[in-house]
C-alpha cells in the first residue's frame, strides 16, 4: 500500500513540476524546429506595450550554434486571424521591421521591438542557412 502512494506522489509531483515548467516556458520564450535548426525567442521581461528587449538563438540538434549565410531578418505584426476573431481592423497596417544585434557567441542576436497596442501579434524569423531559406513564426501576446 506504502509503494502505491509513494508511487502516486512521485507521479503528482513529477506532473505539477512538468505543468509549471511549461508555463514558465510558454511564458519567457518559445523555441521552434525548423529542418534541424533550433530557433529560440525569449523576451527580457511581460510583452507589454512600448519597447520590449528580446534574445534570438539559432543552434542546431547538436545544439551549437547556426551560422548565418547571408540573411537574417525579423519582423512583427498583429495576428490576422486574432483581429478577424476581436473584430479589429486598427492594427492591420503595422508591420514593424526589428533591428538584430549579434552578441555573445555565434547564433545569438539581440533585439528591441517596439509596440504601440496591445493584443495577439506574430513575430517572423527569416533566415537562410547553406543557401535554403526558412521562416518561423512565433506568437506573442501583448499586455
Amino acid at each position: 500500500m506504502n509503494t502505491q502512494i509513494s508511487k502516486f506522489l512521485v507521479t503528482g509531483l513529477a506532473s505539477l513540476m512538468f505543468l509549471f515548467s511549461s508555463h514558465i516556458q510558454a511564458d519567457n520564450g518559445n523555441e521552434v524546429v525548423v529542418n534541424g535548426h533550433h530557433v529560440r525567442l525569449a523576451f527580457k521581461d511581460t510583452v507589454r506595450v512600448g519597447e520590449n528587449e528580446f534574445n534570438l538563438q539559432l543552434t542546431d540538434a547538436h545544439s551549437q550554434p547556426v551560422i548565418i549565410d547571408t540573411h537574417l531578418e525579423v519582423g512583427i505584426a498583429p495576428d490576422s486571424n486574432a483581429e478577424k476573431k476581436a473584430k479589429q481592423t486598427t492594427q492591420s497596417a503595422q508591420s514593424i521591421e526589428v533591428v538584430l544585434t549579434p552578441i555573445g557567441t555565434a547564433g545569438e542576436y539581440a533585439g528591441i521591438v517596439p509596440l504601440g497596442t496591445s493584443g495577439h501579434w506574430i513575430l517572423t524569423v527569416h533566415f537562410s542557412v547553406q543557401g535554403e531559406l526558412y521562416e518561423v513564426n512565433f506568437p506573442v501576446q501583448v499586455l
